[in-house]
């Protein structure tokens, strides 16, 4: 988690003040984020039935932009100039899209969190992590492949059903 937000800046992406090892322990020091859950906006809107009205999708719209925004970022991040000439490549894979990972500022401000299951991008020799949300989970995450960024693609497209229609009841 520590090397994959300590490569990447962008406005919707949690931001990473320090970084500091205590014996086995990593502690992480990072932007608060005043507001909501994703998870918790789209209970809140089935509660109420906000979900399918011309609103609710605009606002819908308007967090999609931003969470593909952050995808965006972290997908094609990169670094300096290495001795080569060429800029180092600082690319992950998230891997764990889903609307507990999603805080929604009371600024406007949609921030993607939880780097902890994030894998650098091209790194063949990194261990595979089985770790996932099932309902968001891409095949190769099931099976346990080599991440990909249509892996997260793929649970974005699992966000953008449950977004829009408050769940998976449908499906």
């Amino acid at each position: 988690e520590y090397v994959a937000l300590n490569s990447i800046k962008s406005p919707n992406i949690i931001s990473l003040y320090l970084g500091e090892k205590f014996g086995n322990a990593m502690v992480l020091v990072e932007e608060f984020v005043s507001g909501v859950n994703l998870g918790q906006v789209i209970n809140k809107a089935k509660t109420n039935q906000w979900i399918g009205s011309d609103t609710y999708n605009i606002f819908a719209t308007m967090i999609f932009m931003q969470i593909i925004t952050a995808l965006e970022s972290i997908h094609n991040s990169k670094g300096d100039y290495q001795t080569d000439g060429k800029l180092e490549d600082r690319s992950f894979v998230h891997r764990d899209i889903k609307p507990d990972n999603i805080m929604l500022g009371y600024d406007g401000t949609t921030k993607l969190i939880d780097f902890g299951l994030a894998r650098k991008l091209g790194n063949t020799q990194t261990k595979q992590i089985k770790g996932f949300s099932l309902p968001f989970a891409s095949p190769n995450q099931i099976r346990n492949k080599p991440h990909q960024i249509n892996d997260d693609y793929y649970s974005l497209t699992c966000l953008a059903i449950m977004l829009l229609e408050g769940g998976f009841e449908r499906f």
